[in-house]
């Protein structure tokens, strides 16, 4: 998606295989129905090759007296594209409230909903070594002033045609809700990598603009 984008890349197939798995969690293969899991700490995405150049530059200082976002007050988009055999996602939040607001912390869940409400069975996952995280102040109707990034690999179910991705907010701050077909980007779905692992939804960075 251009300039908010950083690759997913940087590692060899050898090591795709491992990445995107996970670390060999025991489980059986997902079938093409079923609830997204809590959080649980994995390595089941490859480590973006940016993630230090985005480290040194992605801190941001946000007024103490601002409150945090909410959900009612968020609107959202978002895409996925290929990278190294998994999709690379990013979701675009914008404030459509009165006032400027805060948002921070990671989210509680995510989850993947078909077009018929079915939720698609996905491990939600997060990499606290290789997780990029930066507090942004959305200001009113400000668009796409929030980037939350995720990779998802390794799908072994049918193709689930368009999708949500249902984001719950820490903090008992509500769940948001968007489309995940493009634009930015469009609707790839992940290739299936290892049938006898789970597909993941893995966090890469919240919530700056990775310019």
């Amino acid at each position: 998606m251009g300039q908010l984008r950083f690759l997913v890349a940087g590692a060899s197939l050898p090591l795709l295989a491992i990445s995107v798995v996970g670390c060999g969690a025991n489980v059986h293969a997902p079938d093409a129905a079923g609830t997204a899991s809590a959080v649980t700490t994995s390595m089941s995405a490859p480590v973006p090759a940016s993630h230090e150049k985005t480290r040194s530059r992605n801190l941001t200082t946000v007024p103490a007296s601002a409150p945090p976002c909410t959900a009612t007050h968020l609107s959202a988009h978002g895409g996925r594209q290929g990278e190294n055999m998994g999709a690379h996602m990013d979701v675009l939040l914008s404030d459509d409230g009165p006032a400027a607001c805060v948002l921070s912390g990671l989210p509680a869940a995510a989850r993947l909903v078909r077009r018929d409400g079915s939720v698609l069975n996905t491990k939600f996952t997060e990499d606290p070594a290789n997780l990029v995280k930066a507090p942004v102040l959305l200001k009113p109707h400000a668009n796409n002033a929030g980037d939350l990034m995720l990779y998802w690999g390794n799908w072994c179910g049918p193709a689930p045609g368009p999708l949500q991705i249902q984001i719950t907010l820490p903090g008992d701050r509500g769940t948001v809700s968007a489309s995940v077909n493009g634009p930015p980007d469009y609707d790839y779905v992940p290739q299936c990598i290892q049938p006898n692992q789970p597909s993941t939804l893995q966090i890469l960075a919240a919530y700056g603009l990775w310019r």
